[in-house]
């Protein structure tokens, strides 16, 4: 290919370009993060390892904002398997055992 094809030859001053970016340009950022996963000695830690709020009863935060830092993938893989554990905690369901892998 030796031309422009999007946003095309028509669009070419500083104006126009920021016109077509706010038009057709979006976020890919997954929020993650508010709510990080730690020890309450940690400042910057809100929930516990088990979900839980610290200093607060009965209150759990169960989505990808425990993630304290990004995936290197879609977070929705990530956000499934905190949900599956968070519901398993709730329910008082045991976790499985550890899976010796070999090598």
């Amino acid at each position: 290919m030796d031309h422009e094809t999007f946003p095309g030859d028509g669009i070419r001053t500083d104006d126009e370009i920021l016109h077509w970016a706010r038009q057709y340009s979006g976020t890919v950022w997954h929020l993650i993060g508010t709510c990080r996963m730690g020890p309450a000695a940690d400042k910057s830690s809100v929930v516990s390892d088990e979900l839980k709020v610290h200093g607060l009863q009965n209150l759990r935060v169960i989505d990808a904002s425990v993630d304290a830092s990004m995936p290197s993938a879609n977070t929705y893989s990530a956000t499934m398997v905190i949900a599956e554990k968070g519901s398993d905690m709730i329910r008082g369901k045991a976790a499985p055992a550890a899976v010796a892998l070999p090598g």
